[in-house]
Order: C-alpha cells, then structure tokens, then sequence
C-alpha cells in the first residue's frame, strides 16, 4: 500500500509538473504571437522600417516631448521620383530591392536619435529630434539627396533614381502633428 500512495504521489507530481512546463511553453508562444503581430502592425514588411502607424505615434510622442522641453524636432519627407518606371521597368522584384537600399540609405544619413519610415509606396519620412536650429536639417536634407542619387546596383542593374524632398520644424511651421 506504502509503495503503491509513493507511486501515485510520484506520477501525480510529474503530470502537475508536465502542466506547468506546459502552461509556461504557451504562454511564451502566446507571447511571441502577440509581439509578432504588434511588430507587423507598425512596421513595414518590404524595409522593416516603422510605417505610417508607428509615424503617427511618434510624432504625436515628438510633439508632445518638445513642446514639454521647449525643443525643436525636424521632420523630413522624400518621395522617391519616377519609382513607377522602375517597376514598369524592371518588376516589383527590383522595385522591392529598392525601397529595401534606399531604406537602409535613409538611416545612415541620420543619427542613432532620429528614426525613418516608410509611409508606404515610394514615400519615407524622418524624425530628427533634439535639434538646436535648422541648419542641421538642411544639412541632413542635402546629405539625403546626395546619397539617393548615388547609384544602385540591384540584380546586376545600374539604377539611378532622384526624390524630392520636404522639411518642416516643430514649433516654427506647426505647433501640432
């Protein structure tokens, strides 16, 4: 009988253990899914840049922030031109590529401060925070044009393309997002 209570005790032991081994292996998938999904929601899937969602959060974070702190914040938009003849052209494939180079292009021309996303299309936009006037961000904006119109090799082809550039400073040309 002795042996018999030990025996069920033990095998009672291992299937409470088994259940929590279990419970925490889904709740870290559970975990792992929602982070998932919540990483898909505000981020591009072609660039792994911030989207619109995550620009929109920001900004108003940024508006908020500087407007508290008394600071600046630039904000650059770049329309890539004439990026539909690249994929009447070459195919989605390049186009992809593309906004793929010129994604990574875009966050080497900034500091570790300031964040770039893609809006979608062929539209990026930057935030540059803590600025001190806006010579930065016209320096920033040159440095942009400058490295878009720089050559890119994309499956054995040479494409050159330009953009167009916008900027704006909080609080000078705007006092919200």
């Amino acid at each position: 009988v002795y042996l018999t209570a030990t025996v069920f005790v033990l095998l009672v032991g291992v299937t409470l253990f088994r259940a929590y081994v279990l419970k925490q292996k889904l709740k870290a998938q559970s975990i792992k899914a929602q982070q998932q999904i919540w990483h898909q929601a505000h981020y591009d899937l072609q660039t792994n840049l911030p989207n619109r969602m995550m620009f929109n959060k920001d900004l108003e974070s940024e508006t908020k922030y500087a407007r508290r702190n008394n600071k600046l914040f630039g904000l650059i938009y770049i329309d890539l031109d004439s990026f539909k003849e690249v994929n009447d052209l070459h195919g989605h494939t390049v186009g992809d590529l593309l906004l793929m180079q010129v994604g990574k292009r875009l966050q080497h021309c900034v500091r570790s401060t300031d964040k770039v996303y893609r809006l979608g299309g062929d539209e990026f936009t930057i935030i540059l925070t803590d600025l001190d006037d806006h010579t930065f961000i016209e320096n920033t904006a040159k440095r942009l044009v400058k490295t878009l119109s720089d050559e890119f090799e994309i499956n054995h082809l040479t494409i050159n393309i330009t953009s167009s550039i916008g900027s704006t400073v909080f609080p000078y040309d705007a006092i919200d997002a």
